[in-house]
């Protein structure tokens, strides 16, 4: 299987599978956007046309992204900027995310940031600069801190593809 894996933020981060390594190891090539538009009908509409575009690029088969963070509670974004705007923003984000690789026929799995940390750093607390030092221990380059994170998302479904973490974690079948 081929996994397309998204970190969706106004900074999208994607990964997707790579050429294999010498040893013919997966790994993943990745990058990030920024979304266009100032209004959310555009921005969605720009995140649809990107994944879209990572699709027909990169024929995945199976797709993963990163829930929306909670905004109430014990996340330390929520006392940050969970406004309504960034709110409707970041579930527009999921559901467009959803929407457009069901459309595509992949098998979509949604993954939340401390399953993708636990799996990646060892940490479900690990931070940004910890997810940037892992890729780096492992010779892959990400351009930032957004592709990082979608290159983490990637090495989740990855594994889970092989021995079932993914629907563990999800609570869906493979």
């Amino acid at each position: 299987m081929t996994v397309l894996a998204l970190d969706l933020a106004s900074r999208t981060g994607w990964a997707c599978d790579g050429p294999p390594d010498a040893r013919g190891a997966a790994r993943p090539v990745g990058g990030s956007f920024d979304l266009r538009g100032s209004e959310y009908g555009d921005r969605y509409v720009d995140l649809r046309d990107r994944i879209v575009e990572l699709i027909q690029l990169h024929r995945p088969t199976a797709g993963v992204f990163e829930a929306p963070l909670p905004f109430a509670g014990g996340s330390s974004f929520a006392g940050a900027a969970a406004t309504s705007q960034t709110v409707r923003l970041l579930l527009g984000f999921a559901a467009i995310a959803e929407e457009t690789m069901t459309r595509a026929g992949l098998e979509v799995f949604e993954v939340n940031v401390q399953q993708v940390r636990k799996h990646f750093c060892g940490d479900p607390r690990a931070k940004k600069d910890d997810v940037m030092r892992v890729c780096r221990s492992m010779g892959w380059l990400p351009c930032d801190d957004n592709a990082a994170d979608a290159m983490a998302a990637w090495d989740l479904a990855r594994a889970g593809l092989r021995v079932g973490a993914v629907a563990q974690a999800t609570g869906r079948p493979l």
